[in-house]
């Protein structure tokens, strides 16, 4: 879906589309913050989850308008089973081997169905290498959160994405010098507007 967004809009800046997509599911997330908002542990520790998974989402965005395929990035998406083992490793000193071997056996699985018959590595597939590290630590930081708050994963979610949609806004406003002309253009195209809408309210 991300690789036909591009394709059908290809002078589109990988910060409009973040911006696009999650305004969107920002603003349906919305009604799950209320209530909320004077919890400030709570606000501010949902909030770095949503920091951690914007720079998996960068990377993959960056990666996939350079050139990446869609089957690397999933691939290097499951990586973060990896990053997520070697956090919790170094944060606790223990280190299972059976952990590992579970590891190895899943991301071996996921490449025989991902990479095979796939173009060779790229650059542009360096910046896929965002996605497990940004996502695994969103993981780590989720579970500490809920730990805290077990019923209150909707606010959570909520202010996580409320999160990743003001620095989506702030990267294609401040930093691309984006604005509504831009956002105009790409909500011309029919395969853009579908793609958003899909990656902005369903994944």
């Amino acid at each position: 879906m991300l690789k036909d967004i591009f394709a059908e809009c290809p002078d589109m800046d990988p910060s409009l589309y973040c911006a696009l997509r999650f305004t969107l599911a920002g603003l349906v997330m919305l009604p799950s913050a209320f209530g909320h908002f004077g919890n400030f542990d709570l606000v501010l520790r949902s909030s770095y989850i949503g920091i951690a998974v914007m720079f998996g989402y960068i990377g993959q965005t960056l990666g996939m308008q350079a050139g990446s395929t869609a089957s690397m990035s999933a691939f290097m998406c499951t990586l973060n089973v990896v990053w997520v083992a070697l956090l919790v490793g170094t944060l606790t000193g223990k280190w299972r081997v059976e952990t590992w071997v579970a590891i190895m056996f899943a991301i071996g699985g996921v490449a025989f169905l991902e990479l095979a018959g796939t173009e060779p590595a790229k650059y542009s597939d360096l910046w896929l290498i965002c996605q497990p590290i940004g996502f695994g630590s969103g993981y780590l930081l989720l579970e500490d959160v809920l730990k805290d708050y077990p019923d209150d994963a909707n606010a959570i979610t909520s202010f996580k994405v409320l999160a990743i949609t003001v620095l989506s806004c702030f990267w294609t406003i401040v930093v691309d010098g984006n604005g509504f002309t831009d956002a105009s253009v790409v909500l011309q195209s029919q395969v853009a507007v579908n793609g958003i809408l899909y990656t902005g309210l369903i994944t």
